[in-house]
């Protein structure tokens, strides 16, 4: 694969790395013209960003998020002294 073009790039496991790894496929898919992001292929089919694999994961990530901030507010609520 690295013989006809592919790259073995090590992620250090945070965000500049990972920036760097998408500017290079960004590069990669610019000279080469083959590569079109998912995101973009599910757009052009519909265009409803929260129905493309994108957006139903971020609609996860903000669901979980919205659950585990309401155990918060839960426990929180029952750790605090009843109000005479």
């Amino acid at each position: 694969m690295v013989a006809r073009g592919a790259q073995i790039v090590k992620y250090a496991n945070n965000e500049d790395s990972a920036r760097e790894i998408i500017r290079k496929v960004l590069e990669m898919s610019e000279r080469s013209g083959k590569l079109k992001p998912l995101l973009q292929k599910e757009l052009i089919k519909n265009p409803l960003v929260v129905e493309s694999t994108a957006g139903r994961d971020v609609k996860q990530q903000v669901e979980n998020k919205i659950k585990h901030t309401r155990r918060q507010i839960d426990d929180h609520a029952k750790k605090r002294p009843a109000r005479p």
